[in-house]
Formats: C-alpha cells, sequence, structure tokens
C-alpha cells in the first residue's frame, strides 16, 4: 500500500516558492502605488485647469461681480503641495498674493482673488517649476496667459513628483489653453 502525500521537504519547498513569490510581488506593490498617486493627481491638477478655464469661457460671477482677467490657477514651488485658484479682478493676468480687492457691487464689499486652495494628495508635490506662476483664462475665447514675474510665457512645464519614489509626471501647458499630462 502506497501513500500518497507530500513529503516534509516538497511541503517546505512550496512554502518556500509561495514566499519568494508573494515577497516579490509585494516589493513592487509599494512603488506601483505611489506611480498610479502620481498619474491620479497629475490627471487632477490638469481636470482642474480645464475647469477653471470653463468658468472663463462660461462668464462665472465671483461675488457677484465678472472678473475683469476672468480666472487662473497659481503655483508657487515655496507651496509645493497645493496651487491656488483666482478670480483676476483687476486684470493683471496674475494671482495678487497682497490680497488685491475684487468688488462685491451688491453689497458694496471686497474680496481678495482667492477662490480655492487645491491640495496634492498621497506625497506628491511640485518637482520643479521656474518661478511662480500665474495662469489665467479670460473670456470669450478664453485668452490665455502664462505669466511669472519676469514676463509672459509662450509655454510652461510643470514637474510633478512623489515623496519616496524617483518616479515624474510634467504637465504641459501653452498659450493656446493646450494642458496635458505627458
Amino acid at each position: 500500500m502506497k501513500n500518497r502525500g507530500f513529503t516534509l521537504v516538497e511541503l517546505l519547498i512550496a512554502i518556500a516558492i509561495i514566499t519568494i513569490l508573494a515577497s516579490v510581488s509585494f516589493v513592487g506593490y509599494g512603488q506601483r502605488q505611489k506611480e498610479i498617486a502620481l498619474q491620479k493627481e497629475a490627471n487632477i491638477l490638469v481636470s482642474k485647469i480645464e475647469e477653471v478655464k470653463e468658468m472663463a469661457i462660461s462668464a462665472r460671477y465671483f461675488h457677484n461681480d465678472l472678473p475683469t482677467g476672468g480666472f487662473g490657477v497659481y503655483f508657487n514651488i515655496s507651496s509645493p503641495n497645493s496651487y491656488i485658484i483666482f478670480a483676476d479682478c483687476d486684470g493683471d493676468r496674475s494671482y495678487d498674493t497682497t490680497g488685491s480687492p475684487c468688488f462685491d457691487p451688491i453689497h458694496s464689499t471686497n474680496y481678495p482673488e482667492f477662490v480655492e486652495r487645491v491640495s496634492f494628495d498621497h506625497g506628491v508635490y511640485i518637482k520643479t517649476l521656474p518661478a511662480p506662476v500665474s495662469i489665467t483664462f479670460k473670456p470669450p475665447s478664453p485668452d490665455v496667459a502664462i505669466k511669472t514675474s519676469s514676463g509672459l510665457l509662450d509655454e510652461l512645464t510643470i514637474k510633478l513628483g512623489v515623496t519616496g519614489s524617483f518616479k515624474e509626471k510634467d504637465i504641459h501647458f501653452n498659450s493656446a489653453g493646450l494642458v496635458y499630462v505627458e
């Protein structure tokens, strides 16, 4: 009568193989999660830019008035974990960090240009940026401006990174209003 079963050695070899395969898959899992988070945040950024463009095209009101310069997005490397959506009330094509007021004609009250701060999640941050930059969309077409302290740019690339990884994503903008992730 033959016993049909596994020997202890066969069982230990099978467990060792399963353990090795599991550990190899878990090692790549953490890096893959970071890559996914980076791609997700890059896509959210592009989506937010398109949303701001739509705000300008649709001539959305900000505190009961149309912003003279439309709407924009402001990036600053000193705040690498977030960016600001703003209403360009004075039409200077840039975000006024000093709080240059917008005027609410109904309530006769001033408001800063600030609309919303959007934060990156999952350790994503702005890795490279040439200088603080405002990208504005002025209705009706919209007229697009990429403005830094040194003047207007025809195009801009912002590099996003994620903590604990060498992976990067480039976000490209141009003065025609095209924005995309590479």
